[in-house]
């Protein structure tokens, strides 16, 4: 039996998209693409700003400059006092914006964007042990596009259904049930608790046109484009009986979803969203409708596809200084065990970008630029980055409360979560300060905040001209790696927060995207190898590198052990989410899923000359090691989902492409590996194949 597909909404089930791509990979041909819109855009704002900008006035000179000093912490949140406050706020900051033809500070991810998805800190009480999701933070859980509990494993794929399969035996595992999501409804990823679960997605609603605001005509809306708006939904579902998945609630909040985290029964998301555009041509005083302004929101418990109202008052939204964007962030918690508890919002004016939450707190991260027109247009005319800052909001968390806990201000911008990290009342943080389009070279800093987010000790000034590649703060230490042309491995206490320092640093070849604590003496390191160009001034990345560093004398770290895998080309998704690094400490195995290029035997001494050359696909899988400080990496095998004659092409659209492995996840002794077409199942000691599912059936 392959398992009884159901519509818990009763919609008919959308047509299979497959997609281009896998969605790791997705990212690269995207970015090819942008690369050449960027630079055609680039090159006609060069033209424009080289007719506005010639000979005007610098707005901040450097003379003017404020210094890079740390900003007064803020302590209390100030409320706008009514709609049109916000509204006016909201057009001067975009007038500002345009005049000084600003480069934006906070760049949206993409509205469906689906995020990459193993097993972090559930509670269930299964009969088998079994690992979690790979989280930052123990006990604080981070949603995912595959979760299991012990006994079933739960799936979401791309083609916009949620999979639910019975994983022990592995002999006689089957898929139960499947959910099927609305054809314009993209899920992202997902928590279970206990007999609960909850999914976040992205939508499109469509809706009549907006009345205009006081004294000013209706705008007019396309009637080829009919007006939308992009919304974040929340569905809850019970999974007391895994064969048929109860549909409990949905939850539409407008904005586009950021993260989320789970402490317990409680889920806290961040949302970031736009007021209508009509809010900048709007007259500087009348009566404005909140549900023009603030974030909106609707509930199947209050009114099932009826209209949307305002998440709160004008009155509520908070009001900060600096204002970093003209859009809103929405912090809410809402409880995963009880549909019927209704949500708390808190929303404030600007803008979230990197997100990190302990037990008790969410700090959410957003840069903030400072320019000036140059004088002259001697290179490319656009402005130049007087500072770079990184602004950071502190939201304590209790239950469903989220209260304002202060904001702080830092030099730099942040690479992603683990750049952020809290330890007992110090919050830290690594940054790199860039001065775009100028000779200064970037930098990098590590500052350390009390509970009031003001700055109490900082390490700067760290290896100038790179930036940084991987972060990781172990309890009263940072590890941090910076790369330019080689990778600069830091190793720096924190034990004193007030007087943090370098304690000693390792330089290699290559780089590491991610690390990952072995134990308390050694560091694991995923990322790449490099070739240093001809030039001297840069360096081609190569294949992929697993490092093993020795920290057991904090001033001389070493490089323990390493393996390479593969050549130019050689990729993974646990390079860029770390979801889809699996290591399971009991074990001490280690999952990858990679794609792996290799060049042929002809090309080997080309390549040596010519480090840009791109291997062939010849796998696509999982790699698994058992990982020691004695042995190091010592190689299992490896497990695919493929078969004789399929496509290992991953630029282009191929039904193959459903059998790339993205995650790992363990039940007792058995490795499951997961794509959107099955799970394979083998022995984690010997990868022996003990069972398969399919996901296709």
């Amino acid at each position: 039996m392959a398992g009884m597909a159901i519509n818990v909404k009763d919609i008919k089930p959308p047509r299979k998209i497959k997609p281009r791509v896998p969605f790791w990979y997705d990212n690269a041909r995207l970015a090819k693409s942008a690369v050449v819109v960027i630079a055609a855009l680039f090159l006609i704002g060069l033209a424009i700003a080289a007719y506005v900008l010639q000979g005007q006035p610098s707005l901040i000179s450097p003379e003017t400059a404020r210094p890079q000093e740390p900003e007064p912490a803020i302590t209390e949140l100030a409320r706008f006092t009514s709609c049109q406050d916000i509204a006016n706020t909201l057009r001067s900051f975009q007038e500002t914006r345009e005049q000084n033809i600003a480069v934006p500070g906070v760049f949206e991810r993409p509205a469906f964007a689906p995020g990459l998805g193993a097993g972090g800190g559930e509670d269930t009480s299964a009969s088998l042990d079994y690992s979690r999701t790979n989280v930052q933070v123990e006990g604080v859980d981070e949603a995912d596009m595959v979760k299991t509990d012990g006994t079933y494993i739960y799936v979401l794929t791309q083609q916009q259904q949620l999979h639910i399969i019975k994983a022990v035996p592995p002999e006689q595992a089957k898929k139960l049930s499947t959910i099927i999501f609305q054809e314009n409804s993209y899920p992202q990823e997902f928590f279970v608790y206990g007999k609960k679960l909850l999914v976040f997605g992205q939508k499109f609603i469509a809706q009549d046109p907006l009345p205009g605001f006081p004294g000013q005509e209706l705008e007019s809306r396309s009637l080829i484009f009919p007006p939308s708006f992009s919304v974040t939904f929340v569905e809850m579902y019970s999974i007391e009986n895994p064969l048929v998945p109860k549909f409990e609630r949905t939850l539409e909040f407008e904005g586009n979803y950021l993260t989320s985290r789970k402490i317990g029964a409680y889920v806290y998301f961040v949302l970031n969203s736009y007021p209508d555009t009509m809010i900048f041509s709007s007259p500087e005083e009348g009566d404005i409708d909140a549900g023009l302004i603030v974030p909106r929101y609707r509930d199947t418990l209050k009114a099932s596809g009826g209209p949307f109202s305002p998440s709160v008052s004008c009155n509520q939204v908070a009001k900060l200084d600096p204002f970093t964007s003209a859009q809103f962030l929405s912090v809410i918690s809402l409880r995963i065990d009880d549909p019927g508890v209704a949500p708390m919002v808190e929303v404030v004016a600007g803008a979230g970008d990197k997100v990190y939450a302990s037990a008790h707190n969410l700090y959410v991260a957003s840069p903030y630029f400072e320019y000036s027109r140059p004088l002259r247009l001697e290179l490319i005319g656009f402005p130049v980055f007087q500072r770079q800052d990184t602004i950071i909001n502190k939201f304590t968390l209790d239950g469903l409360s989220v209260v304002f806990g202060g904001q702080g201000r830092v030099p730099g911008t942040v690479l992603n979560q683990f750049s952020m990290d809290e330890n007992e009342e110090f919050f830290r943080i690594a940054t790199t300060v860039g001065e775009l389009f100028n000779e200064t070279p970037p930098k990098n800093n590590i500052y350390v905040l009390d509970e009031g987010l003001k700055i109490v000790g900082s390490v700067e000034n760290l290896a100038p001209g790179e930036t940084i590649y991987s972060a990781r703060f172990v309890g009263k230490r940072a590890y941090l790696v910076t790369f330019k042309k080689i990778d600069p491995f830091f190793v720096i206490d924190l034990s004193e927060p007030q007087n943090p320092k370098v304690l000693g640093a390792l330089k290699i070849p290559g780089f590491s995207d991610y690390l990952h604590p072995l134990d308390e003496n050694h560091i694991i390191g995923i990322g790449k190898n490099a070739a240093e160009d001809e030039s001297g001034t840069f360096a081609w990345f190569q294949g992929m590198k697993l490092a093993l560093f020795d920290v057991t004398n904090s001033q001389d770290p070493k490089e323990l052990h390493k393996i390479e895998i593969g050549d130019r080309g050689t990729d993974s998704p646990a390079l860029t989410n770390h979801k889809a690094f699996f290591f399971d400490a009991q074990r001490h195995i280690l999952a990858l899923p990679i794609l792996l290029a290799q060049l042929p035997p002809e090309a080997k001494e080309q390549a040596e000359e010519d480090g840009f050359l791109y291997g062939d696909y010849i796998f696509q899988g999982s790699y698994v090691w058992r990982v020691t400080s004695e042995q190091g990496f010592v190689f299992l095998g490896r497990v695919t989902h493929l078969t004789d004659g399929m496509s290992l092409a991953p630029y282009y659209a191929t039904d193959e492409s459903d059998f790339f492995v993205y995650r790992n996840v363990r039940i007792g002794g058995n490795l499951y590996s997961i794509s959107d077409g099955k799970i394979v199942i083998n022995n984690i000691e010997n990868l022996v194949q003990v069972g398969e599912v399919s996901l296709t059936e």
